[in-house]
């Protein structure tokens, strides 16, 4: 890498703030960040697309139960416990999503 700019910055308080601009010396070094950047963004698509399935699958049978059998007190039982696991399923995409969206950058 080459530095490209080099510049020091008067802050209030009478501080000094300096920024330095490199470039890269090839282009591969930046097709590797740009490959990161696309890999990441995938990783994260996927964790949103398998939570939403997930969820979009519970909240079906969900529904199925409320429809076509109706309320009795043993469908409520059940659905409460899908309840719980769709609210265990969104918990964890998000912590993936946190993780892997946020938590691996240089």
């Amino acid at each position: 890498m080459q530095m490209a700019s080099d510049y020091i910055h008067p802050t209030p308080r009478g501080g000094r703030c300096r920024i330095r601009v490199y470039l890269p010396d090839e282009e591969h070094e930046v097709d590797q960040r740009y490959m990161g950047t696309a890999i990441l963004g995938a990783i994260v698509m996927r964790t949103v697309l398998i939570t939403a399935a997930i969820a979009s699958v519970i909240l079906g049978v969900i529904l199925g139960f409320t429809l076509f059998i109706g309320v009795a007190l043993s469908t409520e039982y059940i659905e409460f416990a899908l309840a719980l696991v769709l609210f265990l399923v969104i918990f964890v995409g998000s912590y993936w999503f946190v993780v892997l969206g946020q938590g691996r950058r240089r």
